[in-house]
């Protein structure tokens, strides 16, 4: 279980990773979509991730009101053991800021080689950083943000294949 105490703040506007790409991060503040405390996003279409490619990822930040600054992580259960504590499992993480463009958050994430192929859970977290005291846990309360929870492919690498032999040039 992971999500907030509070409906008011600060939520996750949108989430935008590789071929995913839920919600709407505008405005960022005075949004009065900004009301949710958890949102299971599993039952979307199930978008895929190969093993050992890197993708974009950004996480927009919208706000009830006005802003607060908030602290986030992006997990991926790569062992599909059910929890997102393992090494490695946390995979993208950062902190939105008060100015201009501030509550937007970009990077890359790598699928790794061992990440077991099939459906896979990703978690993302918004927590405000006064909430929290700056810390974001996979699972858990906190005061005011979101949790969403979103249902991904991990795809098997396609192995090399050996280079055709060469023929003869005439």
């Amino acid at each position: 279980v992971s999500s907030a105490n509070n409906a008011s703040d600060t939520d996750i506007g949108n989430v935008n990773f590789g071929t995913l790409n839920n919600g709407v991060g505008t405005p960022a503040t005075q949004n009065p979509t900004a009301t949710g405390t958890y949102s299971d996003f599993t039952a979307l279409q199930v978008q895929s991730y190969t093993q050992n490619i890197t993708y974009p990822i950004s996480i927009t930040q919208i706000n009830s009101a006005n802003f607060f600054t908030a602290n986030f992580a992006v997990y991926i259960d790569y062992n599909q053991n059910g929890d997102f504590t393992d090494v490695g499992e946390t995979v993208f993480n950062g902190t939105t800021t008060n100015v201009t463009g501030g509550n937007t958050v970009s990077g890359s994430v790598t699928i790794p080689s061992l990440a077991v192929p099939g459906h896979t859970r990703l978690r993302v977290v918004l927590v405000e950083a006064g909430g929290a005291g700056g810390t974001v846990a996979p699972c858990g309360t906190f005061a005011w943000g979101e949790t969403e929870d979103y249902t991904i492919d991990i795809v098997q690498q396609v192995p090399c294949v050996a280079p055709p032999t060469a023929g003869l040039a005439a």
